[in-house]
């Protein structure tokens, strides 16, 4: 992430519905080797609209430069990993990765292609068909 971003990341700020999963959270912290803080808001992107919509409307939403002076209440999850062991698992991973390329292939299935579709679609109407002139067929025969 850092040679992404250009720059040291010192925290990882988190928000969504996935962020309620604490082993989640966990997760991304020991594989990214930084802290997660996360809002005990979990959601914060309907507030962030709510805030845009409001400004747009000349209502002033939240003082920003006030909630900054105030602490926000939120949880932070530490790595509990090594380097070592973070770049033991990462490689473990595009090892992974390697092995699994290829496996989808592009072979034809006996998927439902069209043809194949009204075919089969085409059968419960020509059992009817069938049996109806059958039937039609037969009575005539019989009432002779």
């Amino acid at each position: 992430m850092n040679k992404d971003c250009g720059i040291p990341l010192s925290k990882l700020q988190v928000d969504g519905k996935m962020t309620t999963n604490n082993l989640l959270m966990q997760m991304q912290a020991d594989l990214c080797g930084i802290p997660v803080e996360r809002s005990t808001m979990t959601d914060v992107r309907a507030l962030g609209a709510a805030m845009v919509a409001g400004r747009a409307e000349g209502v002033a939403v939240w003082n920003l430069e006030e909630q900054a002076k105030q602490a926000i209440e939120s949880d932070v999850f530490l790595p509990t990993t090594t380097d070592e062991e973070r770049d033991s698992r990462y490689t473990k991973w595009k090892m992974a990765v390697e092995r699994s390329l290829g496996w989808a292939t592009t072979k034809k299935s006996v998927a439902m292609t069209d043809e194949r579709y009204r075919l089969l679609a085409s059968i419960p109407a020509s059992w009817f068909l069938i049996t109806s002139f059958t039937m039609l067929v037969l009575s005539v025969e019989l009432g002779r």
